[in-house]
């Protein structure tokens, strides 16, 4: 940078996972590779005016090894022998009956509009639904992208929700429930969560 010496240096550990899966081949018609024009789907090509934009989506295993080695596991220790009178819970989940094919990128408070330092009762939550290869790994394992009437936060009760833009800036249009919320694969959308 300018002339400043690195003075932070602190040992990094990496983790990895090597995941081994056994993989279908995509069901093809049998005259496909007879034609003249037929391309091994394992080829490349970097031409401008390629028109194959066939890609290989991960499987449902893993991308929950990478959401683990992302988002690891937050583990807090309590002593308890300080605690008086009250109850310690030896698990408290923050979302209830969330849906597991859906992954929550982002829950974050949004500044008051007149005091700036200090939070709204509105906050943005950015959802994302992975997409998944049916080709690779279990294909019995399908996970729920759907919210239901039970989903709930833990200890709020929302007031209202707003399809927003993924800055917040545009609304597109107010919801009635969390179980109105429905994302295509590969989608991320924004909302706009008011308590």
């Amino acid at each position: 940078g300018v002339g400043e010496g690195i003075v932070d240096n602190k040992l990094t550990t990496f983790h990895h996972w090597l995941l081994l899966e056994s993989m279908s081949e995509p069901a093809r018609k049998k005259r496909d590779t007879s034609e003249k024009e037929f391309q091994s789907k394992n080829e490349r090509h970097f031409s401008p005016d390629q028109k194959d934009t066939a890609y290989q989506l991960p499987s449902i295993n893993a991308e929950y090894f990478s959401r683990s080695l992302n988002y690891p596991v937050n583990v807090y220790l309590l002593d308890t022998s300080e605690v008086g009178d009250v109850e310690v819970r030896s698990h408290l989940s923050f979302v209830r009956d969330f849906p597991p094919g859906l992954h929550l990128m982002t829950l974050r408070t949004i500044t008051d509009d007149i005091l700036e330092q200090f939070p709204s009762s509105s906050c943005y939550m950015v959802l994302q639904r992975p997409g998944y290869s049916c080709n690779v790994g279990d294909k019995s394992r399908n996970k729920s992208t759907a919210f239901t009437t039970t989903t709930a936060f833990t200890g709020l009760r929302i007031d209202n929700i707003a399809s927003v833009s993924l800055t917040g800036l545009k609304t597109y249009q107010s919801l009635k429930s969390l179980s109105e919320i429905e994302l295509e694969p590969m989608e991320v959308k924004t909302y706009k969560i008011g308590f």
